[in-house]
């Protein structure tokens, strides 16, 4: 999820050059699910964005690229000529674009008489990024939340609570009144709570995946693993077991295998999509084998692999690539 046009002001701004519209947040890899969940400080949760403050960060906001051009326009004005007026006129601009400052920015806006102080308070603004405020609905897991023998293993959700994330492209677009999956997490600095276009937070309507690992680990800690993996004829797939899978990496996907997993519990069965993709959740700690079958299974019995031994622990996130030989006509 990234903000695309919403990177019309601020590098412009601060670094006199445009960021192109079609620009990509820099993140290094996105965790998984069951990695994400798990890292230290993770904060996941689900709830409905009450307010956006400041507004004008706000991508969903079709109002303020008219906004955005006359406070681009008054500090055009200003670079080329910094007179009293000028600096005036871009400061009155400011006030018009960001009417709900806090207390402290607005003190430093009024205060602010010079091109450079100015420059300064904005670039506080946009680099504080935008807070959202949530009305909470359900807890996954909180910052103190560590305790797997509680049948419910996450603190009671807060009515209300606030998370930070990015102006520009590395933030997530919310939107008021839209619910949310969000992975958050903790700055230990300042206590903050985080959350940026790189971690997996998106719309509850969007995460039906990432929805089904948390659904067991919410209520079935004791058998909350997760196995995801892709059927794939492509040999050359490598995929980076400490991140989520990306299946766009491979063009050989094996649609309409059928995996069997089989533990000391019994057998269970998944088939793989039109991407390859499949996943099995609810795994309780311990031994497995992976095998896969022909499209009829189980009226029609062709083994494609042998047996594969994989060992999942506590809430495990495993990955898995099945590569299935090509059959002949």
């Amino acid at each position: 999820m990234t903000s695309g046009g919403a990177a019309i002001g601020i590098v412009c701004l601060a670094t006199c050059c445009a960021l192109p519209l079609a620009a990509v947040c820099p993140c290094q890899k996105q965790l998984s699910v069951c990695n994400e969940v798990a890292a230290e400080g993770s904060i996941v949760f689900i709830g409905e964005v009450l307010s956006i403050t400041p507004k004008a960060l706000g991508y969903w906001n079709p109002s303020r690229r008219a906004v955005w051009d006359s406070l681009n326009a008054s500090y055009d004005r200003v670079a080329e000529n910094p007179s009293t007026q000028a600096i005036l006129e871009w400061k009155e601009a400011i006030r018009r674009l960001f009417p709900d400052l806090p207390q402290k920015l607005q003190q430093e806006l009024s205060q602010a008489s010079t091109h450079g102080a100015l420059l300064k308070v904005f670039n506080e603004v946009t680099g504080g990024g935008t807070e959202v405020r949530f009305r909470v609905e359900t807890v996954f897991r909180g910052d103190d939340d560590d305790n797997d023998d509680k049948d419910d293993n996450n603190p009671a959700p807060k009515k209300e609570f606030s998370v930070w994330t990015p102006f520009g492209d590395c933030g997530v677009d919310f939107q008021t009144g839209e619910r949310y999956l969000v992975f958050a997490v903790s700055d230990e600095g300042t206590g903050d709570v985080e959350t940026n276009s790189c971690m997996r937070t998106r719309r509850v309507s969007d995460a039906g995946r990432d929805l089904g690992y948390l659904y067991f680990y919410k209520n079935h800690a004791k058998a909350a693993g997760r196995l995801e993996g892709v059927a794939t004829y492509d040999s050359g797939f490598q995929p980076d077991y400490g991140s989520a899978l990306d299946r766009s990496k491979t063009g050989e996907p094996a649609a309409g295998v059928v995996l069997e997993l089989q533990s000391s519990q019994g057998a269970r069965y998944a088939t793989s999509d039109t991407e390859g993709w499949f996943v099995f959740d609810g795994l309780a700690p311990g031994e497995y084998k992976i095998s896969a079958y022909a499209r009829g299974f189980p009226d029609r019995v062709k083994r494609l692999t042998p047996a594969r031994a994989l060992e999942i622990g506590p809430k495990g996130c495993m990955n898995q690539i099945v590569l299935i030989p090509r059959l002949g006509p």
